[in-house]
């Protein structure tokens, strides 16, 4: 590695910024005394000489920062070493940028080696938050020995993470200390999507690297990432001779969709149908976790979908500009929506939906300008539900939205639908149900909702015993399956979850047992998240088992502690895969 002093250009903004301000105030702080003189004395002259003297001008306050670094100039190598121990015991966090200016005092006052031993004493059992702001100190005044991989090991990290910054093409090297880098995770991931960007003809050589499978994954999840935002054609070409069929090719090919997608869908959806794989491997789909643009590629029809994907590319879109993603978006207007009670979930909200309704209207008529008039009814419904309605019948918009506010049970009904609710409800299952002649389960879908909120064990028992819908697919299965998940999710376990699992219990095990599971299971882990993971680990089935188990792991070792997170891998209802896999995603998404 190069001392050359135009490699101080890379040094990290804080280390400089703290370098220029702590030169700037000892410069002020250590006075000439002749000057001082010198200036006196005039001082005297032309006060002697004036008539009409003048008041001193006074002298600016100096900020905190400024007062804070002239302390520090003046510090002695012990006082230097107090401070910093003082800031480790604390435990306070943000005071790296305080340390690194203190480091960079006790460096002008005492040789590295000798700061490192004081500081490495294992009998000391210092804190290691001290590594950072040092080395960042450290490497400004003198890279070439900070960056010598035969000092000092514990900056390996360190080394790596500044290798990256510099855009050093041998950073390769420093990234086999990968056991190092498992506690700068954040950070590694930052610096590596920066390269990505910046320079992604170095950032790539990672591909090739002698490095762990899963360590050299995420890495190069991070790069791909970096690279897509601003050339994600060019990253995907990338993409194409890492195999996507397997990992980390795959892996590296979802992060470099995600992010063209944002930018243009048109053009990722393109590239996606251009990627030969073979017919045996399933394509590197994505599942319901992901963000909504990419999962367009595998499910595209739901106008709300492409809606999404659109104010995913532009917040702010008009409705010109919405009209125009709806027009030229691949969008299955037949198919089926949710019957949601609450406002629609689009996510588009204009500011004035009267003045935008008049817009619209000026549009070529067709479905896509009347999705726009029944989302602008929608939203202005919320606000003023008479003039909503009079709008959508005087231009024909259809909205089931307006059409369950204006059609609100009244008091009677509610008595006599409480009275006897299985019978009431039971219409809600039929094949016709939610049907476009059928006007009466929109108001008995609300008030199932009612009776699911004062009473959910009674609610949550008699759904069971129901023949629920398998996949949710069509108005009627959609909605009975929202009123399952509300009912045993919402209702009940986020007022009574120690109740739900008692009932889940007593459930015969299977797909009833792991669907309920999985309405109740985010309100348990928000009380609970070891609990949880014992009861998902025995109780869970499908796609979203490993990532709930994934994310109640993490949940312990973040709020109860890493030991006690390691010993709930031996829950019973885990296989051998799946506590490794657990295991390593435990390890290497610990936190500092």
């Amino acid at each position: 590695m190069s001392g050359d002093s135009s490699r101080s250009l890379g040094v990290p903004v804080l280390a400089g910024a703290s370098g220029i301000l702590l030169g700037v105030v000892c410069q002020r702080a250590i006075e000439d005394p002749q000057r001082s003189s010198s200036n006196s004395s005039d001082a005297s002259r032309q006060a002697t000489s004036s008539t009409t003297p003048t008041p001193p001008a006074a002298s600016p306050d100096p900020g905190a920062t400024t007062r804070l670094l002239r302390e520090i100039s003046s510090l002695s190598a012990e006082d230097c070493r107090s401070r910093v121990l003082e800031y480790l015991e604390s435990g306070k966090t943000g005071l790296d940028l305080e340390m690194e200016a203190i480091f960079r005092r006790w460096l002008s006052l005492e040789k590295a080696d000798q700061i490192i031993d004081q500081l490495s004493d294992p009998k000391a059992s210092i804190s290691s938050r001290w590594l950072a702001p040092f080395f960042l100190a450290w490497v400004a005044i003198d890279e070439k020995a900070a960056m010598d991989a035969a000092r000092h090991s514990q900056f390996r990290a360190e080394r790596a993470l500044h290798a990256i910054a510099i855009h050093d093409p041998s950073f390769i090297e420093h990234l086999k200390g990968e056991s190092d880098l498992l506690e700068r995770q954040s950070r590694l991931r930052v610096a590596l999507f920066s390269l990505g960007r910046d320079a992604p003809e170095i950032a790539r050589s990672i591909s090739t690297a002698e490095l762990s499978s899963d360590f050299k994954k995420r890495a190069l999840v991070s790069v791909a990432q970096g690279w897509a935002s601003r050339n994600p054609a060019a990253a995907f070409e990338w993409t194409r001779s890492l195999n996507p069929a397997e990992e980390p090719g795959r892996s590296v090919l979802h992060a470099v969709m995600t992010e063209w997608c944002e930018h243009d869908l048109e053009a990722a959806k393109k590239a996606w149908a251009s990627i030969e794989l073979p017919d045996t491997e399933q394509r590197p789909g994505f599942s319901r976790a992901d963000p909504p643009a990419p999962l367009l590629l595998t499910q595209s029809g739901f106008a709300a979908g492409h809606i999404a994907a659109a104010l995913a590319r532009d917040p702010f879109l008009d409705v010109a500009g919405l009209y125009r993603a709806l027009s030229e978006a691949d969008i299955d207007w037949d198919k089926p929506g949710y019957f949601a009670p609450a406002i629609d979930h689009d996510g588009w909200y204009p500011a004035d939906p009267g003045a935008a309704a008049k817009e619209a209207e000026k549009l070529p008529a067709g479905k896509a300008r009347d999705r726009l008039l029944e989302l602008i009814c929608n939203t202005w419904a919320k606000h003023d539900l008479n003039a909503a309605a009079d709008y959508a019948r005087s231009r024909g918009v259809e909205s089931s939205y307006i059409a369950t506010l204006r059609d609100k049970p009244t008091e009677e009904m509610r008595r006599e639908a409480f009275s006897k609710p299985e019978e009431t409800f039971a219409s809600l299952f039929s094949a016709d149900a939610f049907g476009p002649e059928d006007k009466d389960s929109p108001r008995l879908y609300q008030l199932a909702q009612e009776w699911a909120g004062r009473d959910p064990q009674a609610a949550a028992k008699w759904l069971s015993e129901q023949d629920l819908p398998a996949d949710g697919k069509g108005s009627r299965d959609a909605n009975i399956d929202m009123l399952f998940s509300n009912t045993v999710g919402y209702y009940w376990a986020r007022t009574d979850p120690v109740g739900v699992t008692q009932w889940l219990d007593s459930l015969p095990d299977g797909r009833l047992k792991s669907r309920a599971w999985g309405a109740a299971h985010e309100r348990v882990a928000e009380y609970s998240p070891d609990y949880a993971f014992t009861l998902g680990a025995a109780w869970s089935e499908g796609e979203s088992r490993m990532r709930n188990l994934e994310a109640d792991l993490k949940a312990v070792s973040k709020n109860i502690g890493t030991p006690l997170a390691m010993a709930l891998l031996d829950s019973p209802g885990l296989s051998a895969e799946e506590r490794v896999t657990l295991e390593n995603a435990l390890r290497t998404n610990a936190n500092p």
